[in-house]
């Protein structure tokens, strides 16, 4: 698994780590997100401790860099460079971005969103619906991770659990 910076701040908000890792690892992040210079330092050391870096570095990453970015301007270069990663190494894309979801739908790169990573927990019995519940909130409370979910999805969430 490859994360974009939205759920390396994400995890890193929530510490849940070693699940991520025994779940869906190894676990990837592009070079270009630890180079983003609106990632805190705390959040770069957390990806370094638990992330293995990835730099774009074969005709083929540079060449789906380049596509993505043209077709899909203006777009980071950190979330370019996760997607070419991503579809390049076959790695499931961690992301709840809308146009890196938009891009994975168009170019079969198979994704998944945190909420649906909680669910999960959830599921399999690693957390209880109240654990993820309060994940959730620490994710979304604007004194803590202050992330912007959309009322109708979280809604639902708390529904499929």
């Amino acid at each position: 698994m490859i994360l974009d910076a939205n759920a390396l701040i994400d995890f890193h908000w929530l510490n849940e780590w070693e699940w991520l890792e025994d779940s869906y690892g190894p676990l990837f992040v592009s070079q270009d997100v630890l180079d983003f210079d609106k990632l805190n330092e705390r959040t770069k050391e957390t990806a370094i401790k638990y992330l293995q870096p990835i730099k774009l570095d074969t005709p083929e990453m540079y060449n789906l860099f380049s596509k993505y970015s043209r077709e899909f301007a203006p777009i980071a270069i950190a979330d370019c460079s996760t997607l070419a990663i991503a579809k390049h190494q076959k790695l499931l894309c961690g992301t709840d971005d809308g146009k890196m979801i938009k891009i994975c739908n168009k170019y079969q790169i198979n994704y998944t969103r945190t909420l649906r990573l909680l669910k999960e927990m959830s599921d399999t019995g690693c957390k209880t619906v109240r654990q993820v519940v309060q994940m959730k909130n620490i994710l979304i409370d604007p004194n803590q991770r202050g992330k912007y979910v959309h009322p109708k999805i979280l809604t639902e969430w708390q529904k499929s659990l």
